[in-house]
């Protein structure tokens, strides 16, 4: 669980790795419904207040853990996010 994103973090494993020292290691990578704001069936409960969500794919409200402030998390750069979330950055 991690308190910051208000829920448990689901990471795939993606492969065996070795670092620069030779070191021998396996990637995990975040799942895809990571930051789904209920696009999935699976995630409808990350968008508890209204369906369909207020804000795109790839933003997460995480207000309910934050004493009710408007708080949002994201991938850095909107990765995996819906494209139009682009457009609210200059």
């Amino acid at each position: 669980f991690s308190p910051d994103l208000c829920r448990a973090m689901t990471l795939r494993f993606q492969s065996e790795v070795q670092t620069d020292s030779g070191i021998d290691a396996f990637r995990y990578v975040a799942d895809p419904s990571l930051l789904d704001n209920g696009t999935r069936d699976d995630t409808t409960c990350n968008c508890p207040r209204s369906t369909p969500c207020p804000f795109p794919r790839g933003v997460l409200s995480v207000a309910r853990c934050k004493y009710n402030a408007p708080a949002y998390l994201s991938f850095p750069h909107y990765f995996k996010g819906d494209p139009a979330l682009h457009a609210y950055v200059d």
